[in-house]
């Protein structure tokens, strides 16, 4: 799962894989102070592949939160934050 945490203005991100991984990009439109997850036919293309969030403008956070009840009732969590990169 990969949600986008829109800060400050609208944007329009585009996401990839990066390769290995399926060659289609999606386009997501993010209004302001709101949280968008990524469409979940490009999510279930690759489920563990490596994800590019791109923006022409605005600020944006890519983050990702997830946990489980797991075997034996033991519990799991995780949790991740993109990386800036500059242009």
């Amino acid at each position: 799962m990969m949600p986008l945490l829109e800060k400050q203005g609208g944007s329009v991100i585009t996401l990839s894989y990066l390769q290995p991984g399926p060659t289609t990009t999606v386009q997501v439109t993010v209004a302001p102070g709101t949280v968008v997850q990524a469409p979940k036919e490009f999510r279930a293309l690759a489920p563990v592949g490596a994800v590019l969030a791109e923006a022409t403008e605005g600020t944006f956070v890519a983050a990702a939160v997830s946990y489980s009840q797991g075997p034996d009732g033991l519990s799991a969590f995780a949790a991740s934050l993109g990386i800036p990169l500059p242009a």
